[in-house]
């Protein structure tokens, strides 16, 4: 009894073993049919590779280059890939069997021969294979194709290049229109400023002179802003902080503006008691912003007056305040801030009326922003605006030598020889009976040929020199004077160009020129740096100067 018992429950355990294994298989099956209903409708690649480098599996969507399963099955992997890249694959190989970790950043793109024997970019994302031991017995490769992405990557590194080769076009293009515009702007402005002082004039002909000069005056500053725009975009734009006195900025601000004859405008500035006699800031930022504001109140306002106010917030912010209030035409209340957006004007009608190019207000926007300051303005139509603006100007305790400071336009004696160097002859005369008018002894040359001959012979105390120029330019002939021994080794080297973008002042700086004026010519700012630059030489005779200062308007 107890036999029939035992072999009854062995029997039992043997149909369970049994619907167990069934069932284990059935699983089995239906995972396998899973897998390879997933590895047949996959639309990248999976491969196989045993040790041996033969591929044992592939997928059928190897039908995408032309193949069936049936024909790589058996086939050397890498004698499917290009020649170009089948080292690089065959090491990642040779490591993955050896148990060496993959290196993440490595490049997985490889090229696959289709059936056709067209080259295939696939990007591979291996994995080992491993035995019950650990053992690397295999490799599975999913391989995506990457030839689409490729011709995309392609196609963006030629667009580029073209934008490149664009944005560099439009940088000569600025560069050449700036010299072409301004070589013939500095006689403009340099001679009607020499009529204007002539005695004897007629009436009419001094109101001529005087409305050359203020169109002259307005074609400059549309040129800057074109110029420092451009300096905007190129990332090319740096702040230089400097003591100096707001009131002597002011003053020489106010200088600088002229109200046309036609119109029955008055100036006005003030100054509170709060502001210091020396702030730290950059002042010709500064400088270019007040004159546009202070230009634009001019511009937009026939009668009444401009009135220009300056205030120091000594707190945490140490801030210095500018406002221009005129009685102008105004701004619509629904333009708010698309005022300082570049080429916008409220009205065409204004732009007709006024001229401009609109850019202006967005540059002072931009610069003011650089500077960490704000910008703002209050206006009514018809009743005149207020514009303003804050930048960060911290106190300086002791007042230092300000860039805005009173100018003597006389030659320091005995340090007055100037060769000035020009291929333009009117640039020649201009420069000439501007120097000479305050006591300089003049000398001429046409090109840098010229400039190096003279150097050799003749010692100046200062030298004026052109950029671009026939037969030798100035960079080429300020290269060859510092490298002589001649008496003008050491002499200061001034450029005086309309070649005025950042690079080309950078090239200055590099050949051994000791600053950089920019035409048209601002006589106030040549006589200062003159005079800067040949008593830094006169204290420093014997040794050559290294001077990375530019002058003038950049």
């Amino acid at each position: 009894m107890s036999i029939t018992l035992t072999l009854e429950a062995t029997r039992a355990q043997l149909r369970q073993a049994e619907e167990a294994r069934r069932q284990a298989e059935s699983a089995l099956s239906s995972a396998l049919r899973d897998y390879q209903l997933l590895a047949d409708n996959m639309a990248d690649l999976v491969v196989h590779v045993g040790r041996d480098g033969r591929i044992r599996y592939a997928s059928p969507s190897c039908s995408k280059i032309g193949y069936r399963p049936a024909d790589l099955v058996g086939r050397t992997a890498l004698d499917l890939v290009h020649p170009d890249d089948r080292e690089r694959i065959s090491r990642l190989h040779r490591e993955m069997f050896a148990g060496i970790p993959i290196d993440e950043s490595e490049d997985r793109d490889g090229r696959i021969r289709s059936a056709t024997g067209e080259w295939v970019w696939f990007e591979g994302n291996p994995q080992p294979l491993l035995a019950a031991d650990g053992e690397v017995v295999g490799l599975v490769t999913l391989l995506r194709s990457v030839t689409q992405r490729r011709a995309l990557v392609r196609e963006l590194r030629q667009k580029r290049r073209e934008a490149e080769a664009a944005s560099q076009a439009k940088s000569d293009f600025l560069a050449n229109m700036s010299h072409e515009i301004r070589t013939p702007l500095t006689a403009i402005l340099g001679f009607s400023g020499l009529l204007e002082r002539v005695e004897g004039l007629p009436p009419d002909a001094q109101k001529y002179v005087k409305r050359i000069g203020l169109a002259g005056q307005a074609l400059e500053i549309v040129i800057n802003d074109i110029l420092d725009f451009a300096q905007i975009e190129a990332g090319e734009v740096e702040l230089h902080s400097l003591p100096f006195d707001p009131r002597q900025l002011l003053e020489e601000v106010m200088g600088l503006i002229s109200v046309p004859d036609h119109k029955t405008l008055s100036l006005a500035a003030t100054v509170t008691e709060r502001v210091p006699s020396s702030v730290v800031g950059d002042v010709g930022r500064v400088r270019q912003v007040l004159l546009n504001l202070l230009s634009n109140g001019v511009k937009f306002t026939d009668t009444g007056s401009v009135n220009v106010t300056v205030d120091y917030d000594p707190g945490n912010a140490a801030s210095l305040e500018f406002s221009v209030k005129d009685t102008g035409v105004g701004v619509r209340a629904d333009w708010g801030e698309r005022i300082f957006e570049r080429f916008s004007q409220t009205d065409a009608s204004l732009t007709r009326r006024f001229g401009g190019a609109g850019l202006g207000l967005a540059l002072c926007k931009i610069l003011v922003n650089l500077m960490g300051g704000t910008i703002g303005y209050e206006s009514q139509m018809g009743a005149g605006s207020t514009f303003w603006f804050r930048v960060p100007a911290p106190a300086e305790a002791v007042p230092l030598g300000s860039p805005s400071a009173p100018l003597d336009l006389a030659a320091p004696p005995g340090a007055n020889r100037v060769l000035v160097v020009d291929d333009v002859a009117a640039n020649r005369e201009l420069l000439t009976t501007l120097l000479r008018a305050v006591g300089y002894d003049v000398a001429t040359a046409r090109d840098g040929l010229e400039a190096v001959d003279q150097a050799l012979t003749n010692p100046f105390d200062i030298i004026l020199m052109d950029l671009q120029m026939p037969r030798m330019d100035g960079l080429r002939a300020t290269q060859a004077i510092r490298a002589g021994d001649g008496r003008n080794c050491d002499t200061p080297i001034l450029a005086v160009s309309a070649n005025a973008l950042p690079e080309h002042i950078e090239r200055c700086h590099q050949v051994g020129m000791n600053g950089h004026i920019t035409k048209p010519i601002n006589v106030g700012e040549l006589i200062r740096s003159m005079a800067r630059f040949r008593a830094k030489a006169t204290k420093r005779r014997g040794f050559r100067p290294k001077l990375r200062e530019s002058a003038g308007p950049a």
